[in-house]
């Protein structure tokens, strides 16, 4: 079910107070200026009318947060989201698989030679040719969605199973098929 900005802002757990929501709104914003976040239709819907975003932008949102965080430069963000709507494009229950396998992906982002490579694994090893290794856990970085009913906060795990029983009902037109 599409989500607004503001909906993006609380379930991701940014919007305790006033001052971090509207932080983080600027965030969304400027993500989806520069195509980090990918809205559903136009980014610039018109007066009045709200930008709506797709489920999974809850988990790109704290990717990026946690990205801007860490440091990581504009043009390597662009690089992972770039990798990962393709992903999600080959594979749109990336989510609920990894919560099948029940592993901890990770994202690392390795730059050699001013060049940043984003992989998505299970596990990593540092290879000493590489000047700067940056690696997020997916668990740990989703740890952050809120519950869309109860406004707490759930794993990651609980998350993807959410969204996969909800793309379930979608498809099969009701929770009574």
């Amino acid at each position: 079910m599409p989500i607004t900005v503001s909906e993006l802002a609380e379930q991701t757990g940014h919007g305790a107070s006033k001052a971090s929501n509207k932080s983080f709104i600027e965030r969304l914003h400027y993500w989806t200026r520069e195509r980090l976040l990918l809205p559903i239709g136009k980014r610039y819907p018109g007066t009045g009318r709200r930008r709506l975003y797709p489920d999974t932008a809850r988990q790109e949102a704290l990717i990026l947060n946690a990205m801007m965080e860490a440091g990581v430069p504009i043009e390597a963000q662009r690089t992972v989201m770039k990798k990962l709507h393709e992903m999600l494009r080959q594979t749109p229950d990336l989510w609920p698989r990894l919560k099948e396998q029940q592993l901890d992906r990770l994202l690392v982002i390795e730059t050699h030679q001013g060049k940043s490579t984003p992989y998505f694994v299970g596990g990593y090893t540092i290879d000493p040719r590489i000047e700067r290794v940056i690696v997020f856990s997916l668990i740990e970085t989703f740890s952050a969605l809120k519950d869309k009913t109860s406004g707490t906060s759930t794993s990651f795990i609980e998350a993807a199973a959410a969204l996969a029983a909800q793309s379930k009902v979608k498809a099969t037109g009701g929770a009574n098929g």
